[in-house]
């Protein structure tokens, strides 16, 4: 029976081929507007049968959805640590940043990790694909599936819940990868490299291949996955190694 349920599954997620982030659409979606009036999505995707998926994570997916990236209490940071890029989301609902986005944005994200300190509760990543020459390599579909098939295979390992979300590319571009690009400036890492990366493609997406790994079909906004995780490895089982 489980073996039935398990390439059931595979349908079910939506992904097939590639794995190619434009695959995944099966799912409960959410919608926001950027200012330049692109719709993103968030997609809650649908739940393994047979998996083992407990309340709380049922209310992260829909905290997840439920950010607007846009609001008055939503700063983004780039991640310049490690050496792939993403996007670190913190909620400024309180303290001396409250509703002071473009601040936070402009005097804090500079600070690294130690950002966390200056906002209100968990912060949130937005991972995103990149595997051009300069990067370590990237797959954030990847975090999909090890989270549903976490929890459909019961691991005792914790894997953090993990959505889909698009975002309108040159609002990323404006709003964090050319913050990213000065801030990883300092060290000349591989981070430096991969956030110029990131800022040739989403200028010119066809640049990237295969292209529909990272844009949607219209090239206007770029694939990745919403979760909290602290960036440390889940293990042995998880990564083969």
């Amino acid at each position: 029976m489980k073996p039935y349920i398990f390439f059931s599954a595979l349908t079910l997620l939506g992904i097939s081929g590639n794995l190619s982030a434009a695959a995944v659409t099966g799912g409960t979606v959410i919608t926001h507007i950027s200012p330049n009036k692109i719709e993103e999505r968030c997609v809650i995707l649908e739940h393994m049968p047979g998996g083992e998926y407990s309340s709380k994570d049922s209310k992260a997916e829909q905290s997840y959805c439920k950010i607007d990236l846009y609001s008055k209490t939503t700063a983004m940071c780039p991640k310049t640590w490690s050496t792939s890029p993403g996007s670190i989301i913190y909620r400024l609902s309180a303290g001396p940043y409250k509703g002071k986005v473009k601040k936070f944005e402009a005097s804090v994200c500079s600070k690294g990790k130690s950002a966390a300190n200056y906002a209100t509760g968990k912060h949130v990543k937005f991972k995103n694909t990149m595997n051009m020459k300069g990067a370590s390599g990237a797959f954030s579909t990847a975090s999909l599936l090890y989270y549903h098939f976490s929890r459909y295979f019961d691991t005792h390992i914790h894997v953090p819940v993990a959505v889909q979300r698009t975002m309108d590319k040159n609002e990323h571009l404006q709003r964090v990868t050319q913050h990213g690009i000065k801030l990883a400036s300092k060290n000349k890492e591989m981070i430096h490299e991969a956030w110029l990366d990131m800022k040739k493609v989403e200028e010119k997406p066809e640049l990237y291949k295969p292209t529909d790994e990272l844009f949607t079909k219209d090239r206007k906004q770029i694939y990745g996955v919403l979760l909290h995780s602290p960036g440390k490895r889940y293990g042995v089982l998880m990564n083969g190694t």
